[in-house]
């Protein structure tokens, strides 16, 4: 019914099962649903998925998305939407917190999930010496690796490069899913660019050309004025666990020793930032965009 009403299923279940979680916690009732029961079966998400398409009513307000659902319902409503930068969440780090979900947080689209996609973490339990192998295959600088695993496993540090990675697999056309990248390394990606273009650029230029987009995506939401205070995540995450059944899940660091508290994930932010080398308001600094060629862009700090 989704398709035929030509609505994207992955936010409109989201929606729904939004709505009906404000419902039960008493935060929307009968008033705002104009009469509607809202429960966790077939026939409610049936009559929700019409009514959306058809923006009737109460249903016109979950039509226009997660921003609108907040400044309607309120602030409260606000801690228990699942979105990032307006957008759905697409992983939740208390199954698995992998790069793919900490990109969620920092990422300039929001919550948007291919950019890691290229990444080992994908997979739990990865043994450190096989993520230092990906490191080096994907040209992280050895002072580099040593920040990412030293005194442990750093996600935050470690996402920046894959970024970087994706952004290089991207320019030379290669797709980036990690069952077809894991089959590429820096060197032998550049050489194929290198035939393909006629240009003669090293392994290390074409790594900082993926670092170059990153920093343009970067200042692009600079100048829309986004900043540290835009790069959130749903607050539930923290707040509560994912039950499933009899059990519960916690936010917990790749290899599930330690749970995260909110304190932690800014650290977290702290670090990534701290790899980019951007300030700890998470905007590239003057030195950086310089560095990187990008002085044009100086203008909206």
């Amino acid at each position: 019914m989704a398709n035929n009403y030509g609505l994207d299923t992955v936010t409109t279940s989201a929606i729904i099962d939004y709505a009906v979680d404000l419902y039960e916690r008493g935060i929307i009732g009968d008033e705002v649903t104009e009469g509607l029961e809202l429960m966790r079966n077939f026939e409610t998400a049936l009559a929700l998925v019409e009514q959306i398409a058809r923006r009737e009513g109460f249903r016109n307000i979950l039509a226009e998305g997660w921003l609108s659902c907040i400044e309607r319902f309120g602030e409260e409503a606000g801690k228990y939407a699942f979105h990032i930068k307006g957008l759905d969440v697409l992983s939740d780090p208390r199954m698995l917190f992998n790069s793919e979900c900490f990109e969620q947080i920092v990422n300039p689209r929001g919550g948007f999930h291919v950019v890691p996609a290229l990444s080992p973490t994908m997979v739990p339990g990865r043994t450190p010496d096989k993520l230092m192998r990906h490191c080096t295959r994907i040209g992280v600088p050895e002072d580099r690796i040593s920040s990412i695993f030293e005194p442990e496993f750093n996600m935050a540090r470690f996402t920046k490069w894959i970024e970087d990675w994706y952004s290089v697999m991207n320019i030379a056309g290669i797709c980036f899913r990690h069952p077809i990248a894991v089959n590429y390394n820096l060197e032998k990606v550049t050489k194929l660019f290198n035939a393909a273009t006629g240009v003669e650029i090293s392994p290390r230029e074409f790594l900082r050309f993926g670092e170059k987009i990153t920093n343009l995506q970067r200042m692009i939401n600079v100048r829309e004025g986004f900043s540290r205070k835009n790069d959130t995540y749903p607050e539930k995450w923290i707040e509560e666990p994912l039950r499933l059944g009899d059990m519960e899940f916690w936010w917990k660091d790749y290899y599930m020793t330690k749970q995260y508290t909110k304190e932690d994930v800014e650290k977290l932010i702290d670090d990534y930032y701290d790899e980019h080398g951007w300030d700890q308001n998470g905007i590239p600094t003057r030195s950086k965009l310089k560095e990187l060629g990008l002085e044009e862009t100086i203008k909206d700090l």
